[in-house]
């Protein structure tokens, strides 16, 4: 498995795609994590009525839930980002077949191609599972 389907200038591209989109998120991950920690600690201070606390509880959630869901978008950036280092970039991790460019352009850290991703959305939300 190389990059032979794709150029050098592609692979560069989606590197510097990656990089930018790697900061951007390290920026949303340390606002999350400020906004969670902040609500976290007004809710155990205890220095607000109850309705306060009530209030905070949920959007400390929701903010945890955001969180995990940026780790992870971090997590598969990292791991675009390893393949290229790699040169298995543009290749699903789940067929080895080679992911479409067009969906390279628009997701830069996908790992799967379509069909596998759909697949994978599938199972995960299957019964039982």
């Amino acid at each position: 498995m190389t990059q032979e389907s794709f150029d050098s200038a592609f692979i560069e591209q989606q590197r510097s795609a990656l990089l930018q989109l790697r900061e951007q998120l390290q920026d949303t991950l340390r606002s999350l994590k400020n906004e969670v920690s902040s609500l976290e600690s007004s809710h155990s201070s205890g220095g607000h009525d109850e309705s306060d606390n009530a209030a905070n509880a949920p959007q400390a959630e929701v903010g945890e839930q955001k969180l995990s869901v940026e780790t992870l978008r971090l997590s598969n950036i990292d791991r675009a980002l390893k393949k290229i280092d790699e040169g298995t970039y543009g290749y699903c991790e789940s067929s080895g077949k080679p992911i479409a460019k067009a969906r390279l352009e628009a997701q830069p850290a996908a790992l799967h191609s379509i069909e596998e991703a759909e697949r994978l959305e599938k199972e995960a939300q299957a019964p039982g599972t």
